[in-house]
């Protein structure tokens, strides 16, 4: 248990945290984290090697510039239930943060954009079951047994809203595009997933609204099939 500093190369970074070893378990408590700007904390933390489960039974919380992020929750092979809540409450601000980092300045460079990033966003997602049937396929000779196996385990259900109010971008070459009013939902058991995405698009003098609604279907890891069961597109000069 104790602090100790980060990296030498992260400025300002702190590392707090008190742990445990034991039959296979590790336990993290008081977990505070400060690096590049960002902040993570969590009251309790664990991971068990042996039945592979990770969990965070109370709110584990990263903050950092401009977006914030909540997890409770515990994943297994064959059981889990928690829920994650992420806030972008100002998109540039967080992209001129991953600018900053080591390595990423580069790669924020590559997406092209000749105006920043701005708006806001948030996604909730919430799990129940296990992430056992994700396994990926093993060698033919073992994939029979396996294929069995799997499919014995309990479903992974998810229910997944993510809201967009307002998003703007420009690509060179073109006008600002901006997104509003953007709702994607998504919920069900992996084996039969609905999706449901509604939003306005302007980009310049058009505008753009969409609604549609589709169902995906997990068969293997490597296996899925996607089906559009309406599209609505309704584009029209902007007011």
């Amino acid at each position: 248990p104790g602090t100790a500093p980060a990296d030498p190369g992260t400025p300002g970074g702190q590392l707090h945290a008190q742990g445990r070893w034991a039959a296979g378990v590790l336990t993290l408590q008081e977990v505070a984290i400060r690096a590049w700007g960002a902040e993570l904390s969590s009251p309790s933390l664990s991971w068990d090697s042996l039945q592979h489960q990770a969990s965070s039974p109370q709110t584990t919380r990263l903050q950092v510039p401009g977006l914030a992020a909540e997890l409770t929750g515990t994943l297994t092979e064959h059981t889990g239930q928690g829920q994650l809540r992420t806030q972008l409450r100002d998109a540039a601000t967080t992209v001129q943060w991953l600018g900053r980092l080591p390595g990423v300045g580069d790669l924020t460079r590559l997406t092209d954009l000749t105006a920043p990033l701005a708006g806001q966003a948030q996604l909730d997602l919430a799990w129940q079951g296990g992430w056992g049937r994700l396994r990926p396929i093993s060698p033919p000779a073992e994939a029979e047994a396996q294929t069995a196996k799997t499919e014995a385990l309990p479903a992974l259900s998810i229910k997944l809203l993510a809201k967009i109010p307002n998003i703007s971008y420009k690509l060179p070459a073109q006008e600002a595009t901006k997104i509003q009013d953007l709702t994607l939902a998504v919920q069900g058991p992996l084996e039969k997933l609905t999706a449901h995405l509604q939003g306005q698009l302007h980009q310049g003098s058009q505008q753009a609204h969409i609604d549609t609604q589709w169902q995906a279907q997990w068969h293997t890891p490597s296996r899925w099939q996607l089906q559009a069961q309406t599209l609505t597109v309704l584009a029209r000069p902007s007011a």
